[in-house]
């Protein structure tokens, strides 16, 4: 079993002066209602400082809306890669359509592969002899649980939901139900 790693400090670049924007926030007012400088937002913002723990309500605090990227990008640090990342690399594209498109394949993905693994899930794991099938499974899940985070954030953004909002509604939901 791998050792969990927890980091008490990581760069917020990728996704700080997108969430700023997305708020209509300059590195000044963000400063000024932290407590820091505008020349230490800039650094974040540029990756030449990294965000400490303890600044992360802090920096939170500071934008009331569509902060749901900035979120991931926190969590996925804290947790060592168990939360999976902001998809903005090259071959993503992020608008609603794009993702929505790239989710659906990513689910389906994960349905075949769930499926194809059922005869090995029928079985005591201990008796399994090829877990091929269940660690392909588990992968595929992984892949659309990155995909479908970013995929709900994107269309949070587009039509002007709160991505928070939502999940606490869905949270009461799956408690009343007794899922949770």
């Amino acid at each position: 079993m791998s050792e969990t790693i927890v980091y008490r400090s990581f760069a917020v670049n990728s996704t700080l002066p997108k969430v700023m924007k997305l708020n209509h926030k300059t590195a000044t007012a963000v400063g000024k209602g932290m407590n820091y400088t505008q020349s230490f937002i800039s650094k974040l913002a540029h990756g030449d400082s990294n965000l400490q723990f303890e600044q992360i309500k802090s920096l939170l605090e500071q934008f009331p809306d569509q902060s749901e990227l900035l979120v991931l990008d926190i969590c996925h640090h804290l947790s060592g890669g168990l939360i999976p990342p902001v998809a903005d690399g090259e071959a993503i594209k992020s608008d609603s359509e794009a993702i929505g498109r790239r989710a659906v394949r990513e689910l389906s993905q994960a349905i075949d592969a769930l499926a194809k693994a059922e005869d090995e899930f029928d079985t005591n794991a201990s008796a399994v002899h090829d877990t091929t099938d269940p660690k392909e499974a588990v992968w595929q899940i992984w892949d659309a649980i990155f995909i479908g985070i970013n995929a709900a954030i994107c269309i949070c953004h587009e039509y002007d939901y709160s991505l928070q909002d939502l999940a606490l509604k869905r949270l009461k939901v799956w408690k009343k139900i007794q899922i949770n």
